[in-house]
C-alpha cells in the first residue's frame, strides 16, 4: 500500500480532484444538518407562543437554502469528475477547514437570522464549482471568510464568574 505524501497534500490546490469535490460535497450536507437542527432549535424556543411573521419568513427562507444546500450536494456527488477546477490556488485543507467553520457557527448562532448570509455565499461557492467558475468560487471562498470573521465578532463574550 503507498505511503501517502502528506507534505505534498498540503500544497495540492483545493477541488482539483475527484475525491476532493466529494470532500466538498459531505462538508455541504454536514452544512446543511447544522442549519436544519438550527432551524428545529429556533422553532421549538416559540414552544406555545405565536412566532412572528418576520421569523417565520426568516425560517421558510432558510428551510429553502436547507433543501438547496442538499440538492446542490447531490449533484457534487453526481457529477465529481465534471466539477474538478483546476487553478484555484487555495489547499484543500483550508477549504474544509472554511466549511467545516461555518457549519459549526450555524450550530451555534445565536441570531439566526445571521446564519442567511453565510449560507447564501456557501451556496455561491457551490453553484461556481458546478458552472466552473473559477472567480465566483474564489469570491464565494472570500465572502464566506468575511462572514466568519463577522460572525465571530458578534458572538457573545462569556460572562465572567462572580
Amino acid at each position: 500500500m503507498p505511503v501517502p505524501d502528506v507534505a505534498n497534500a498540503a500544497r495540492v490546490n483545493a477541488l482539483s480532484t475527484m475525491e476532493h469535490v466529494v470532500e466538498l460535497a459531505d462538508s455541504v450536507v454536514h452544512i446543511a444538518d447544522q442549519l436544519h437542527e438550527r432551524i428545529l432549535e429556533e422553532i421549538a424556543c416559540y414552544q406555545n407562543r405565536i412566532m412572528p411573521d418576520s421569523q417565520k419568513a426568516v425560517m421558510h427562507t432558510l428551510m429553502d437554502d436547507e433543501l438547496l444546500l442538499r440538492q446542490r450536494a447531490q449533484a457534487l456527488y453526481a457529477e465529481a469528475t465534471t466539477y474538478v477546477i483546476h487553478g484555484l490556488d487555495q489547499p484543500q485543507r483550508h477549504l474544509m477547514a472554511l466549511t467545516a467553520a461555518a457549519a459549526e457557527q450555524i450550530r451555534h448562532i445565536g441570531v439566526i437570522a445571521e446564519t442567511t448570509g453565510l449560507i447564501g455565499e456557501i451556496l455561491s461557492l457551490v453553484g461556481g464549482i458546478a458552472t466552473g467558475r473559477l472567480s465566483q468560487v474564489e469570491a464565494a471562498l472570500e465572502s464566506i471568510k468575511l462572514h466568519h470573521t463577522a460572525l465571530k465578532a458578534l458572538k457573545p463574550a462569556p460572562q465572567a464568574k462572580t
